[in-house]
């Protein structure tokens, strides 16, 4: 039996996906400790992972990410300085074999090589390299556009980096996006290479292991009693980008006083009663069974974000997504590629365009179609058993366990 630390950042979004790979690895003999933030305990806990809490070595709220790209980098360098300070010895004690850690989460790498173990990075978006960041124009003037409002923070994170590899003795990675994505003798990602852009510039140390869904250990309650035979419009932002009262507001004009049923989920940071009045046709919720809302819906307008998108995608549901980060629009300019949906850049968001976009995606049954066959690809990679089969081949390779 080996050992395996398991690091993620305190969000549905990335947990959710790395549970079977967990329960699946305990199933094999491994013992997995896992760390997190306290909320999830009980959720980690139920794959059989041994839980440990960062506590205040992580004070930040990861449901309240910027949207700049570098202020998030500059916020997980910060996070490895204070875990690698306050949980060394700890993780020390453990003795690991092997590390598996988000790709938010650099303080992985990092005690990885200060314990002269392997890595394994668990990747929920895409995996991205220079040739995917230069391939949308557009995308990428507004990267540099992020760069003058967060050059105090680029300064930060390049000194956090030379501070981390002064004070451990461990590799400086300049490239934000080595740190986050690249370095390492295996990456697992819950996706197909039929979805991933420039799938062929990625090696075999990528390991495309699809996305089953799976049924949730919570579902919050739902009137379901009040949806009718009409088309089912799901509208959610997901759990991080979502405190958008304006967008909310622009989709109930509109879609009200419309053939459309639309269901609503506005997430934590947002009180329902602050939207009223909401249209007849609406069901607005904080929290909705996303997965049984997703059966019945002919469309879903989403933010893009990764796991609701191949969700989406498994019960073969068109798409409009408006993006709010920058791996969204990643997404977002993938499903529109493949023909499974139409992006919108939230700054061009109008009522009139959202209301002749749905209605335009519903008349063609090409868009459910692609949708259905993406879905299809993520169901037919390999899952959960072919990660841990390659995992095993690692540990192997490296002589562990």
């Amino acid at each position: 039996m080996s050992t395996v630390v398991f690091f993620n950042v305190p969000a549905h979004c990335h947990v959710n996906p790395t549970l079977p790979l967990v329960a699946e690895l305990i199933q094999r003999g491994e013992r997995v400790i896992y760390y997190a933030q306290e909320n999830f305990r009980l959720l980690i806990e139920q794959s059989g992972a041994s839980f440990r809490a960062y506590g205040d070595a992580y004070p930040f709220d990861h449901d309240r990410l910027d949207e700049n790209i570098f202020k998030v980098v500059n916020q997980m360098m910060k996070a490895s300085w204070l875990i690698l300070e306050k949980l060394q010895d700890e993780i020390k004690e453990i003795q690991p074999d092997y590390i598996i850690h988000d790709s938010l989460c650099p303080w992985g790498l990092y005690f990885a090589e200060l314990l002269g173990i392997p890595s394994i990075r668990s990747i929920v978006i895409f995996a991205i390299n220079m040739r995917m960041a230069l391939s949308v124009p557009e995308q990428y003037v507004e990267h540099v556009g992020m760069l003058f409002p967060a050059w105090k923070d680029v300064i930060e994170i390049i000194t956090m980096e030379i501070r981390i590899s002064q004070k451990y003795h461990v590799g400086r990675y300049i490239n934000c996006m080595d740190t986050l994505q690249n370095v390492g003798p295996m990456k697992i990602l819950y996706a197909s290479r039929e979805l991933q852009p420039f799938a062929n510039a990625f090696d075999d140390t990528y390991k495309f292991i699809g996305y089953p869904v799976l049924p949730r250990t919570h579902v919050p309650a739902f009137p379901f009693e009040r949806l009718s035979d009409k088309p089912l419009l799901y509208i959610s932002l997901g759990t991080i980008y979502n405190d958008h009262l304006e967008f909310y507001r622009l989709c109930f004009e509109a879609f009200k006083q419309s053939d459309w049923q639309v269901v609503m989920s506005v997430g934590s940071k947002v009180q329902v009663e602050s939207l009223e009045p909401i249209p007849d046709n609406f069901i607005v919720q904080n929290v909705v069974p996303q997965l049984d809302i997703l059966q019945r819906a002919s469309l879903f307008l989403s933010a893009g974000g990764s796991s609701s998108i191949k969700e989406a995608c498994n019960y073969g549901v068109p798409l409009i997504i408006v993006p709010h980060a920058s791996d969204q629009q990643w997404v977002a300019g993938r499903i529109e590629q493949l023909g499974a949906g139409k992006r919108i850049r939230k700054q061009r968001v109008t009522a009139v365009r959202l209301r002749k976009l749905a209605d335009e995606i519903v008349a063609n049954p090409c868009y459910a179609q692609t949708s259905q066959k993406i879905g299809e690809a993520l169901r037919d990679v390999g899952g959960y058993t072919y990660a841990v089969d390659e995992i095993q081949k690692l540990k192997q390779a490296f002589a562990v366990g």
